[in-house]
């Protein structure tokens, strides 16, 4: 195995994850607020439910589909420019959208919002480089231990930012409204790319020597190669997204959480991906393949689902905060065998392993932003139970013999 330890470059990696993904989170619980508060600048106190709803699924689908766009181009051009190259320009972006972001809640522009999300959407693609680094200093044997190491430092840095966004929402609230958070966003990016630019040495020593439109699309390619493998992964996020992007609003509306509390549910869920990546993992390869790892997982998103669905129906608030421990470390064991499956098997093309798998992240988060935005204005829970079927489905295809040949014959 070539050298990884807790060296200097991977201590940077690790530090920069964590401001990059506590300043991308640090919005989450924020948007519920900022679309269903009657107090909001963003959206008119005279906007009906059916419009707000309306509104915040755009604004979810947005960065999903500026991510659609640029996931594949990011992460095949860190083949040739280099992970270091990259990560400095996905840093500045985000730093840009925070600042735009509160920009357009103060000057109540929700089309400057729209525009604010989209930047952030184009450049939050960290996590797949950092996962391409770690496909750089590892081999196939040990790279699913030392993604769940990165998965930590994402959750980690997903656990801070909700809860300082949720405690930040009212300061100083008559001046900034809803925009402390975004603000805050932009200053935790910069504080990212300082540690970047100063600390972080290039992993990336076999560089691409030819940079074209086959290199630049080739997470595409790998997609049409592997569309079994991405059909799991795209039930799984289906289920995922939903829960993730619609159980703030849910807890907003129907169970009356306060802007703290969300806050808190959302880092926690974080917490939940850190030990689901950390402990979870490793426990799990300890006894079972990939394929019943991935099944597992799959089974702990469909119970975590059905609980809030449940929970938020019997109006039982501890059912609702258990309904995340299994739904989010679910979720981080199907995501983490996958990724180590595309990096096994394309060990030469590891940006564009990555590339794939969040352009199908990508692809069904946007379907899930929009649609869910509409079955929220007509029923608050509906998205919740929608969610659910994804993971039951992703269960039902791996039981295909076909399937199964695919994922049993993957390395371990």
């Amino acid at each position: 195995m070539k050298k990884l330890g807790l060296s200097r470059n991977i201590c940077a990696l690790f530090l920069t994850m964590i401001f990059g993904n506590a300043s991308e989170r640090i919005i989450f619980p924020i948007f519920a607020l900022v679309f269903f508060d009657a107090h909001s600048h963003l959206v008119h106190e005279e906007a009906t439910h059916a419009i707000r709803s309306y509104w915040y699924g755009i604004c979810m689908a947005t960065p999903s589909i500026a991510t659609f766009m640029a996931a594949p181009i990011l992460s095949c051009l860190s083949d040739y420019f280099g992970r270091r190259n990259i990560l400095i320009l996905c840093l500045s972006g985000m730093m840009v959208s925070g600042i735009v972001t509160s920009i357009a809640i103060l000057s109540s522009s929700i089309y400057l919002f729209i525009v604010g999300v989209f930047i952030l959407g184009l450049f939050c693609r960290t996590n797949p480089l950092a996962q391409a680094v770690i496909g750089d200093v590892t081999d196939g044997k040990d790279k699913l231990t030392y993604i769940g190491y990165v998965q930590s430092m994402i959750a980690f840095g997903a656990f801070l930012g909700p809860i300082i966004g949720g405690y930040c929402a009212h300061v100083y609230f008559d001046q900034l409204n809803f925009s402390a958070p975004f603000m805050l966003a932009a200053l935790l990016s910069a504080i990212g790319l300082a540690v970047l630019i100063f600390l972080f040495k290039e992993t990336l020593i076999n560089r691409q020597q030819q940079l074209s439109l086959n290199l630049m699309f080739g997470s595409v390619v790998l997609l049409k190669k592997t569309w079994k493998i991405a059909a799991i992964l795209a039930c799984g996020q289906f289920s995922w997204s939903f829960y993730y992007q619609y159980a703030p609003a849910a807890l907003r509306l129907t169970g009356e959480f306060s802007a703290s509390a969300i806050g808190i549910f959302v880092g926690l869920m974080a917490l939940w991906v850190t030990l689901g990546s950390t402990l979870g993992i490793r426990f799990l390869r300890q006894y079972f393949a990939l394929e019943k790892c991935l099944t597992i997982g799959l089974l702990l998103q469909s119970i975590g689902g059905i609980l809030i669905v449940i929970a938020l129906s019997l109006d039982y608030s501890p059912l609702i905060w258990a309904s995340a421990i299994p739904a989010a470390s679910g979720d981080v064991l199907t995501f983490s065998v996958l990724s180590t499956i595309y990096l096994n098997r394309y060990p030469q093309q590891q940006g564009q392993a990555m590339g794939a798998c969040y352009l199908v992240a990508a692809m069904v988060w946007i379907f899930t932003g929009l649609f869910g935005g509409y079955l929220l204005a007509l029923n608050n829970n509906l998205p919740l139970f929608v969610g659910v079927l994804g993971a039951i489905a992703a269960v039902c295809l791996i039981n295909k013999q076909s399937l199964k040949i695919v994922l049993s014959n993957s390395p371990h």
